[in-house]
């Protein structure tokens, strides 16, 4: 797994933000996911990324996703538009 964010400005107590995750198509069992944390006044408050490995519940890193996941991340991203 890999994670990194970036700060662009402090949130307040009481503040509402948004978070806008997205889902980025790969053709090996990973999973990358980037979002945006937006303040009330559209500001960009963070902005950060996620890598996700697949492996088997021995550790084994799996090179396709399961039938299972590739088919509800399509729908998922089908009902997204991506």
């Amino acid at each position: 797994m890999d994670l990194s964010i970036k700060y662009k400005r402090p949130a307040r107590f009481g503040e509402e933000l948004r978070v806008r995750t997205r889902v980025k198509r790969t053709e090996t069992s990973t999973l990358e996911f980037t979002c945006d944390i937006v303040g009330e006044d559209g500001q960009l408050t963070a902005s950060g990324r996620t890598v996700h490995v697949l492996t088997d519940m021995n550790g084994v890193l799996q090179y396709t996703l399961p039938p299972v996941i590739a088919e509800r991340l399509e729908k998922m991203m089908a009902f997204l538009g991506v």
